[in-house]
């Protein structure tokens, strides 16, 4: 563990996934690369967290969205969140400063009411296209020299393949998921003075857990959290 304690809010909860257990789950794996995290699952008690404190680093891992369509009319009384203004200007802020965001799995499909969350994230899950399997065992091929994933071999998964979402184009992808085609399963992105990690893979358990990805995911929270990059790239 770094010597450094940095701390971390998690926004998580939402449709469709078990939250409840994987953000929990999240938390312990990052504590290994030093953070300490304060976990909300409603995004008014995100808001306030953020208004009362500085963090180093916001990591969404939630899946809250307007549900504006007709296949989620069973669903959105209980499932439809708007973003609040007040999440809005927090995480404004907290980009603002330079502090940095790690976004996971399901982040492209939040917030769908905020116009700048795609520019932010550097991409988005296009409703008209956008789409995956069933959570299946796949690969994951690394790509470039970035510290993040600096001798991290090809490794397997289970996990949702995403696939085909809008990927802006300046973006640097560092990692894919290989099946017969190439799709985007890592990427770093700066927003203003702001380091941004997304990470595509996360369904549960399965995928937080597998070895080479928890190495790479605490990798992704210290570099987006402005950490050298030879400390990112001796991290476990």
């Amino acid at each position: 563990m770094t010597g450094h304690l940095r701390r971390q809010l998690i926004i998580t909860g939402g449709w469709a996934h078990p939250f409840e257990r994987t953000s929990r789950f999240l938390s312990d794996t990052l504590t290994g690369a030093g953070f300490r995290s304060d976990v909300a699952d409603d995004l008014d008690d995100a808001a306030a967290l953020l208004a009362a404190n500085q963090f180093e680093l916001v990591t969404v891992y939630a899946c809250w969205f307007g549900m504006s369509d007709e296949r989620y009319d069973t669903v959105r009384s209980e499932w439809a969140r708007t973003s609040p203004e007040a999440l809005r200007n927090g995480l404004s802020a907290h980009l603002g400063a330079g502090r940095g965001l790690l976004a996971l799995h399901t982040a492209p499909i939040c917030f769908d009411d905020w116009p700048e969350w795609p520019s932010i994230l550097g991409g988005r899950w296009n409703w008209a296209r956008s789409w995956h399997p069933q959570p299946a065992e796949m690969s994951v091929e690394p790509a470039g020299c970035h510290p993040i994933v600096d001798g991290i071999r090809p490794f397997d998964v289970v996990d949702e393949r995403y696939t085909d979402l809008d990927v802006s184009a300046d973006v640097d992808v560092i990692a894919w998921s290989i099946a017969d085609d190439r799709q985007a399963a890592l990427w770093t992105h700066s927003f203003g003075n702001a380091r941004v990690v997304y990470d595509a893979l996360g369904h549960d358990e399965r995928s937080l857990g597998q070895t080479d990805h928890a190495v790479v995911l605490r990798r992704c929270a210290l570099w987006a959290a402005g950490a050298p990059d030879a400390e990112v790239a001796a991290t476990r």
